[in-house]
C-alpha cells in the first residue's frame, strides 16, 4: 500500500510540472463536447418590400460532439486542421411561425408554436501558417473550407391563431414538414497562442466566412404541400476563446466558448418548382461553451 500512495504522489508531481513550448511538430487530437445554443431562422418578405410575410424560427439547442486533428510540420512553422462533429437527432427546443397576411399591415394574423426536431453536422478542413513566434506568444494565419448542416422536422405544431380567429390551441398532425439548411465556403482567420503559466494556454481565434447557403422546405401541413428551396450567399463570421491546461507532454485539457453567426439576406426562393418575386433571409447562430481533453503525439 506504501509503495503504491507513493507512485501515486510521483504521478501526480510529474503530471503538474511538466513544462512546454508553445509549439511543437506531430500530432494534437482532441475530442471536445459542446453545449450549443443558437437559433435558424427563415424570414419571406413582401415582393419589392421589406414587410415580412411569414417568419419561422427554429432554435439549435444540442451537444454536439467534435473530433479535431492538426498537424504540425517539423519545422513548425504550417500546419494542417481537421474538424469533425454531430449531434444525436433530438429535440432542439420550441419555435414559431408567424404569418402577416395583410399587405401593408402590420397585424398578425397567423400564429403557432412547434418543434424542431434533428441534427446539426459540422467538418472543416484548414491549412495554417505561423507568422509571430517568441517564448509566451503565438499567431497563426489560416485558410480553409467548411460546411455546416441543420436539419429540423417540425412536430407537435399546435396553431393559436388563424387568418386573424383565435383557435386557442389547435393541434397540428405530425406528417414530415421539415426546413433544413446547408452552409459552406471558404474561411480566412487568425488564432493567437499566449502562455498565461508553464501548464496554462490561453488561445483566441477570430474567422470570416464566406458561405454559400441552401434552405430546403416541406410543408404536407397545407394543400397541396408547399415545397421550397432558397439560396444566397454572405459573409459570415466567429471567435472562440479557450483555457487549455497541460498536464504533462501528451495530455491537456480544455474549457472554451465558441460562438458563430451567418445572415443571408435576400436568397432566392422556389416555390413547387417556380421562382418566386418574395426574397428570404436565413439567419444561422450557434454558441456555447465546450470542453475536450487533448491527446499530444
Amino acid at each position: 500500500m506504501k509503495k503504491v500512495t507513493i507512485l501515486a504522489l510521483n504521478v501526480i508531481f510529474l503530471l503538474f510540472s511538466t513544462r512546454f513550448t508553445l509549439a511543437d511538430s506531430g500530432w494534437e487530437v482532441s475530442i471536445q463536447e459542446w453545449d450549443l445554443a443558437g437559433f435558424f431562422d427563415y424570414t419571406l418578405y413582401y415582393p419589392y418590400s421589406s414587410q415580412v410575410i411569414s417568419e419561422v424560427k427554429l432554435p439549435q439547442n444540442q451537444l454536439m460532439t467534435i473530433l479535431k486533428a492538426k498537424y504540425v510540420s517539423a519545422t513548425e512553422k504550417n500546419y494542417l486542421g481537421l474538424v469533425y462533429g454531430g449531434t444525436d437527432t433530438r429535440l432542439k427546443g420550441r419555435g414559431s411561425d408567424s404569418d402577416w397576411m395583410i399587405e401593408g399591415s402590420d397585424l398578425l394574423t397567423d400564429y403557432g408554436e412547434l418543434n424542431a426536431f434533428g441534427k446539426q453536422k459540422i467538418a472543416e478542413v484548414d491549412l495554417g501558417r505561423m507568422i509571430l513566434k517568441n517564448e509566451t506568444h503565438q499567431t497563426n494565419l489560416f485558410l480553409g473550407w467548411v460546411r455546416q448542416n441543420t436539419t429540423n422536422e417540425l412536430r407537435d405544431i399546435v396553431y393559436q391563431l388563424s387568418e386573424g380567429n383565435d383557435l386557442g390551441n389547435q393541434p397540428q398532425p405530425d406528417n414530415g414538414s421539415y426546413l433544413n439548411g446547408e452552409f459552406s465556403g471558404l474561411i480566412l482567420g487568425i488564432n493567437e497562442t499566449y502562455k498565461v503559466k508553464p501548464n496554462l494556454l490561453l488561445t483566441a481565434e477570430l474567422k470570416g466566412s464566406f458561405l454559400n447557403a441552401k434552405a430546403y422546405g416541406h410543408w404536407a401541413n397545407h394543400i397541396p404541400a408547399w415545397n421550397w428551396e432558397n439560396t444566397g450567399n454572405t459573409l459570415g463570421y466567429g471567435a472562440d476563446v479557450a483555457l487549455k491546461y497541460t498536464f504533462n507532454s501528451n495530455i491537456r485539457a480544455e474549457l472554451g466558448y465558441y460562438y458563430n453567426y451567418a445572415n443571408f439576406s435576400g436568397c432566392n426562393e422556389i416555390l413547387n418548382g417556380e421562382l418566386i418575386p418574395q426574397l428570404v433571409d436565413l439567419k444561422y447562430e450557434r454558441k456555447g461553451l465546450y470542453a475536450g481533453m487533448v491527446l499530444l503525439f
